[in-house]
């Protein structure tokens, strides 16, 4: 929520295309205010243009109170309807009517995401342990050192460890540069 650096007065400064209607009610704000603006901003980012426009503050103002959020569906055909769905929940006038918290809305995202199709990233395990191991050999030992490398992947396969290997020149050593 927007307000001037050094002051408390979430009331009547912000945004207002990205107001809540008791923000500019001055009323009481929660998370569910915030939720609104997100509802806002997903509006414009699928529609390109925001759904309230006046130049004039008190109009937009007016409009945020009183004007139903223009459906995205009536401007963009394909729109997903759970899509239009997280939109209109997001924008709605009454706070007890939006998602109720920020767990709420990722929800939604997840599974609006999940219907749609889109593929997120895999989380990382919590902690990974990483080892290098460098291996020094002749070139009469190539048969040896290949077998060996070979049992060890091997036995890392087994046990579910992630292993590569790398001939030193491959990531850039040289003999020459010692």
């Amino acid at each position: 929520m927007a307000c001037p650096i050094g002051t408390e007065d979430f009331a009547t400064l912000g945004t207002v295309a990205y107001m809540a209607p008791e923000q500019i009610d001055g009323k009481v704000l929660d998370e569910r205010t915030d939720i609104y603006s997100l509802g806002i901003t997903a509006y414009e980012m699928v529609v390109g243009k925001k759904p309230f426009v006046s130049d004039d503050r008190r109009i937009l103002e007016k409009m945020q109170l009183e004007c139903d959020l223009p459906d995205p569906a009536n401007l963009i055909s394909n729109l997903p309807i759970a899509f239009n769905y997280f939109i209109q929940k997001t924008c709605r006038k009454h706070p007890a009517e939006r998602y109720q918290n920020a767990m709420e809305v990722l929800k939604a995202l997840k599974s609006l995401a999940a219907e749609i199709g889109l593929k997120g990233y895999e989380q990382p395990p919590k902690m990974l342990n990483m080892s290098s191991l460098i291996m020094v050999y002749k070139d009469e030992q190539k048969l040896e050192f290949k077998n060996l490398m070979d049992l060890i992947h091997s036995k890392a396969k087994e046990l579910g460890i992630a292993l590569k290997s790398a001939d030193l020149k491959d990531i850039g050593y040289s003999d020459k540069a010692y």
